[in-house]
């Protein structure tokens, strides 16, 4: 080990030692050693590259390590002291994950094997973290083209959650921030603040191909509704092509309009509030590839009454949607429903929804796929609706559609995929006997309010936990 850092020859040959000896502790003048050169590496050793005749001047195109072992080997080369040590990310060790970004600015090599892998999920949950973040990435610009690449090249994640009580979000640092990354790898964008993105913010978050097209869409829709100089054409509009304009008077995305060889963003994972996921954002309705979407709460008396337009122009049904707002009713909708938005869900956490139809026919369209199931029902004392759910989603093959598997005669489960089930108000015996049947006819089914759901079978439903009464049961 020399000037206090691991030749890049002798480090996969420590994690196989370390992966072999769990045990494995450096001798304390190597750890302490490491550790000083790891908590303050100087400017001029990050930018100092190995030794030619080491194996460590060899360029290194990638991470070939798992992470968990680069996290073990953080974690015994020392930990570091400098709490001023930026961190890109969360972690479930965080001072490993320290050690393991100092690491990656002691040599070349080293930043090379390591930035990919502690780059790729950049969380904000203050103003001063982006602002020492874009210190740290102005850094990297100001060095010589070549001699290091900017980390904001790996990023794929980006999390801005700012509490109620913080100040508004500073957007022009945000974009500034967008402008060095590289967009064509964006999978997943969580927005927890009270202050809406802006539109060119959003704009960022698309790859340079797609913002042409998203521009030239933008001004057509405004070229349109500015044209409409007469009442009788605005009335004929909305007259005969119901749904094509919202209550606002801005343009809608629809699938019919979107074509399906036009490039769209990469973002498949979505998480933001209601009230910027359903007016639909223009720039917004080039989020194409949207797998999981999770939204949070809003009121829902001040959002539209149309459906969301991306909803529709998405590429592919969802795999996953979780929702906590009074706008659950999209589950409720036929065309939704007859669209095959929810067909191919595998996990779905709603919050509140009430069991009134076509609620049981939406559950069953995802019958085949959805794995892990979390519904909070608004019963409101009409229990009645509350036992037909899950009468229905016991003979919920019915509702496949004809040419569709199991199209033909009572299938052996009902809900094959089903591993994981919580439903809240639970039912009971005088509330909804038929709950039952439904366990039944989910035989793979493993956890029911996290209790083990052969135990509950053996036990019988209906003698679970009686003395328990939920908010909704108030009786």
């Amino acid at each position: 080990m020399a000037n206090g850092l691991v030749p890049a020859a002798d480090f996969e040959a420590a994690i196989a030692h370390l992966a072999l000896q769990s045990s494995f502790a450096p001798s304390s003048s190597c750890a302490t050693q490491a550790s000083r050169s790891a908590a303050a590496p100087s400017k001029s050793s990050a930018a100092r590259p190995a030794a030619s005749g080491s194996r460590a001047s060899i360029d290194c195109l990638g991470p070939t390590l798992p992470t968990e072992l680069l996290l073990l080997v953080a974690s015994h080369l020392g930990t570091s002291s400098d709490h001023h040590a930026w961190r890109a990310s969360t972690s479930s060790d965080a001072e490993a994950y320290r050690t393991l970004l100092s690491l990656s600015a002691s040599s070349c090599a080293l930043h090379k094997l390591l930035a990919p892998q502690v780059w790729p999920r950049v969380v904000l949950e203050h103003p001063l973290r982006l602002s020492t973040l874009l210190w740290v990435l102005s850094y990297y610009s100001r060095m010589p083209q070549g001699r290091l690449r900017n980390p904001a090249a790996h990023i794929r994640s980006l999390a801005l959650r700012y509490p109620r009580h913080l100040p508004a979000v500073n957007q022009t640092a945000l974009r500034a921030l967008l402008s060095v990354c590289a967009p064509e790898r964006f999978v997943q964008l969580e927005w927890e603040a009270e202050e809406e993105p802006e539109a060119p913010t959003l704009r960022l978050l698309l790859p340079p191909a797609v913002r042409s097209l998203a521009d030239a869409a933008q001004k057509a829709a405004r070229a349109a509704v500015t044209s409409e100089q007469s009442a009788a054409v605005r009335t004929w509009e909305r007259s005969d092509r119901p749904g094509s304009y919202p209550i606002n008077g801005s343009a809608q995305v629809l699938a019919a309009d979107a074509a399906l060889d036009e490039p769209t963003s990469c973002i498949e994972r979505l998480s933001l509030s209601c009230g910027i996921f359903w007016p639909g954002h223009p720039y917004l309705s080039w989020f194409r590839a949207v797998r999981h979407l999770r939204l949070i709460d809003y009121d829902g008396h001040l959002l539209l009454p149309h459906l969301p337009p991306l909803l529709l122009a998405l590429r592919a049904p969802l795999l996953s949607l979780s929702m906590s707002s009074s706008k659950t009713a999209v589950l409720h909708s036929d065309t939704l429903i007859n669209a095959g938005c929810w067909k191919a869900l595998e996990k779905l956490d709603i919050y509140a929804v009430t069991p009134e139809p076509p609620l049981d026919k939406a559950l069953a369209s995802c019958r085949h796929t959805l794995s892990d199931l979390r519904l909070v029902l608004d019963v409101s004392g009409a229990f009645t609706n509350y036992d037909a759910l899950w009468t229905s989603l016991t003979t919920a093959w019915r509702f496949d559609r004809v040419g569709d598997a199991q199209d033909s005669g009572a299938p052996e489960a009902v809900f094959p995929a089903l591993r994981n089930l919580q439903v809240d108000p639970f039912p009971q015996q005088h509330t909804a006997p038929s709950f039952t049947d439904f366990v039944r006819a989910c035989p793979n089914l493993e956890t029911i309010n996290g209790q083990d759901a052969v135990t509950l079978r053996l036990k019988g439903l209906e003698l679970v936990d009686p003395d328990h009464i939920t908010g909704a049961l108030a009786f």
